[in-house]
């Protein structure tokens, strides 16, 4: 999936997935505050993007 959607039970939250380019779900295209960051050594499994949790274009978490 390359897009946004609502997510279900709660219509106030934007889930988006990207899979062809970066920041997909950001509506400003030249934004140059995004850093992508060296993915870790350490095999983890995490439940979020290792480039963080972003609402409305703002990150939400740190990343890695």
């Amino acid at each position: 999936m390359d897009g946004c959607a609502t997510l279900q039970g709660d219509r106030d939250v934007t889930g988006c997935c990207c899979n062809n380019r970066d920041s997909c779900n950001v509506y400003q295209l030249n934004r140059t505050d995004i850093v992508i960051p060296t993915p870790s050594p350490v095999v983890e499994y995490p439940i979020s993007c290792w480039t963080g949790i972003y609402v409305n274009g703002a990150p939400f978490t740190d990343v890695g």
